[in-house]
């Protein structure tokens, strides 16, 4: 089994309804791939602070990602921040038939997903919307498409 970049595996049978916090440093070797991954020169100072909380068959992944980076050798560096906010269903009838559950528990957009391992790689989710941030500070106007599992 290989590894993303990033990984930080968190075992869903040990989350609850109280949100539990988890916060990341990137270490200098992990942010080197990923800006390797994203094709831009470096990621530097990039930490990270997401809460997750289980409700049922639903897990809520919830927090923020910021640091620099420098798309390559003629630009300057640039901060960026992104607020990460993910809904993954473990089990696919919960996403199937859940009809009420964007107005029952969520007010704001969330990234939907289905995940039916026994573990969630936070790291994962983290360098989406790391990627996410930086598309953005570069002016891309490309189509942006994120396939999270």
């Amino acid at each position: 089994m290989s590894t993303n970049e990033f990984s930080r595996m968190i075992e869903i049978k040990k989350l609850h309804s109280e949100p539990k916090e988890y916060s990341f440093i990137l270490s200098e070797d992990e942010m080197k791939k990923l800006a390797l991954r994203f094709g831009f020169e470096g990621l530097l100072g990039v930490e990270s602070t997401v809460s997750l909380n289980k409700s049922g068959s639903r897990v809520f992944v919830e927090g923020h990602v910021h640091g620099e980076f420098q798309a390559d050798a003629f630009s300057g560096v640039k901060r960026f921040e992104e607020t990460i906010k993910v809904l993954i269903f473990t089990d696919r009838m919960a996403k199937d038939f859940d009809a009420a559950r964007l107005e029952e528990n969520i007010n704001d957009p969330w990234d939907c997903e289905l995940m039916e391992e026994e573990t969630i790689d936070v790291g994962e989710i983290i360098a989406q919307y790391i990627s996410l941030a930086t598309m953005e500070l570069e002016g891309s106007d490309q189509p942006r498409v994120i396939e999270l599992f």
